[in-house]
């Protein structure tokens, strides 16, 4: 076997290799330290629930929860004690049965006297918790029709520049430098909505030019991102943020989250309604002016997702969107439990304006929720990809067919749920 051939099996293959692997007597004393230690580490790789990733896979190609998880198996060889690890939503993209595997890798981390930190919205997880923070209330502060478009909601960054911005992107900032152009401070100085633009020269910054940041090259390192010490971060001049709205500056408004802002513009149905859809799918904390550069890739989805619902609901009948499948990849990403209810509630206002929805999940609660299940498996990777069951939930679960793990995992959270639910034991 050569090591371009090598370089294709998957993690679980070139394990299976290794456990078969008995060399000569002179080479088996050559052979021992390295032999276990590859061995001991692809272990660690499928201990995450990895085995399905090929030992030439690129880097780039992974997903965020892959590569966190290649640096976990990483920290399960090095022995270290004392360590505070810390891991943002470790379980994405995993199958119910996949999380309890990396828990129990997480607990052995713990054991050798670590600390393991993880912020996480997974029930499976918060169970196996030795302790909970939990920071709220709040987050942050009819059948099928011709499709004519196919939209992939995924998690890449929103617009085409950095520049971009929730108000932006959803496209509700024009109708808020239009309130600010009917000003009268903007009226007497004859400014129009360009004004109050932060993306054409005029009424913004000329330091920073509308971005409230000024960026400085280092060589041989990252650019280092510091406030605007011109505007103080308003990205706008001086003589612009003289127009006030209801005693705001656009500046002001641009620092608002989206819930202060549905407050503060309640009335105005032009913004009302998308930003009704941000706080909807769990947004409510984001600003208006955040950069697109900074938003996590599940933020970024669901802004494009809202982008999408906004135009729905657009009273122009040119605005509306002709039948579309939407395929979205993972959207719980980082959704608190209570969220995952919203967005779901947001999903379904596109299925009844006649659109269609696939999901790519993980999460029993969007499994339980949708019309119709396909579950691949019966494994990841090349011991997947087959179709094990199909149909709806109640579909399912009433089958039970013995190669689908999902059919367990939804059983499980019905389970779990009733239990919730039932009337406490009289003693």
């Amino acid at each position: 076997l050569g090591i371009a051939d090598f370089a294709r099996l998957s993690v679980d293959e070139a394990a299976d290799w290794f456990a078969a692997f008995r060399p000569a007597a002179r080479e088996a004393a050559i052979a021992d330290g390295p032999v276990r230690d590859l061995r001991s580490r692809l272990d660690f790789l499928r201990r995450v629930g990895l085995g399905y990733l090929t030992l030439d896979r690129a880097a780039p190609s992974l997903s965020g929860g892959e590569a966190q998880r290649i640096r976990l198996a990483a920290q399960l060889g090095s022995n270290l004690r004392g360590v505070c690890y810390v891991l943002d939503e470790p379980t994405i993209g995993l199958h119910p049965r996949d999380t309890a595997v990396l828990l129990d890798t997480l607990c052995a981390l713990r054991d050798k006297g670590n600390t393991v930190v993880v912020v996480e919205h997974d029930e499976q997880t918060m169970r196996r918790a030795d302790w909970i923070v939990d920071l709220g209330p709040g987050a942050g502060v009819e059948g099928w029709e011709p499709v004519r478009r196919v939209l992939e909601v995924d998690q890449s960054p929103i617009g085409r520049t950095p520049r971009s911005c929730p108000a932006t992107y959803v496209g509700f900032w024009g109708a808020i430098r239009d309130l600010f152009a009917s000003t009268p401070e903007a009226r007497i100085r004859g400014w129009g909505p360009a004004r109050f633009s932060f993306n054409v020269a005029g009424g913004r910054c000329p330091v920073c030019e509308g971005q409230g940041v000024v960026r400085s090259e280092m060589a041989f390192l990252p650019d280092v991102v510091t406030r605007c010490e011109t505007c103080r971060g308003d990205r706008f001049n001086p003589e612009t943020l003289l127009a006030r709205w209801n005693g705001r500056t656009v500046a002001d408004v641009l620092r608002m989250s989206v819930a202060e802002a549905l407050d503060l513009f309640r009335g105005i149905p032009a913004l009302v309604g998308p930003l009704a859809l941000l706080r909807d799918v769990g947004l409510g904390y984001l600003s208006l002016g955040q950069q697109s550069s900074t938003l996590s890739g599940g933020e970024a989805q669901r802004i494009k997702l809202v982008t999408e619902l906004a135009r729905c609901a657009s009273p122009r009948p040119d605005a509306r969107l002709l039948p579309a499948l939407y395929v979205l990849d993972e959207p719980t990403v980082g959704l608190h439990a209570a969220d995952v209810g919203n967005l779901l509630k947001v999903v379904h206002r596109l299925v009844d304006a006649g659109h269609t929805v696939v999901m790519i999940e993980h999460n029993t609660d969007v499994m339980l929720d949708a019309d119709n299940l396909i579950d691949l498996g019966p494994e990841g990777g090349a011991a997947g990809g087959r179709i094990v069951a199909h149909g709806s939930p109640d579909e399912i679960l009433r089958r039970m067919p013995r190669s689908s793990r999902t059919a367990a995992a939804l059983r499980d959270a019905l389970r779990d749920e009733a239990a919730r639910h039932a009337p406490p034991r009289e003693p």
